[in-house]
């Protein structure tokens, strides 16, 4: 009977951390990011300007004509000798191409490593367009 207690406890307390996590996805200043929307074959690169939406983990990114909804979350998971970086970015366009694209990563690490920034891209338009994200971490 005390074992399965001690067990429960242990469960219970293991998914009060989880979901701890889950719930504190990092913050981040409109200094820390910045987006270019660009083609595919170098035919054009336009720099974009992003301003805090009102929901958490969201922006507004406008690129010459294009305006994307953005949402940005980045979890850190750490343990004695590694940390897990899990970081997901979805964007809707919502004024010329109408699409939504996501991507998710998870990035492990040991200990010695400081991750210092991400970049990552979502594709629009068949992948001719890419929706460029350069986020400072540090």
């Amino acid at each position: 009977m005390f074992k399965n207690f001690i067990l429960s406890l242990a469960v219970s307390t293991l998914y009060s951390s989880l979901a701890f996590a889950q719930m504190s996805a990092k913050e981040f200043k409109a200094s820390q990011l910045s987006f270019d929307y660009l083609s595919s074959d170098g035919s054009f690169w336009y720099d974009c300007s992003h301003e805090k939406a009102k929901e958490a983990h969201d922006w507004i990114v406008n690129c010459d004509n294009y305006k994307f909804n953005l949402h940005i979350l980045l979890y850190e998971h750490r343990r004695a000798d590694e940390s897990t970086f899990e970081f997901h970015y979805w964007a809707d366009e919502v004024t010329t191409i109408k699409e939504n694209h996501t991507q998710s990563t998870w990035l492990t690490i040991d200990k010695a490593a400081h991750t210092k920034s991400v970049k990552a891209y979502l594709g629009f338009k068949g992948d001719a367009g890419q929706l460029r994200l350069e986020l400072k971490i540090k």
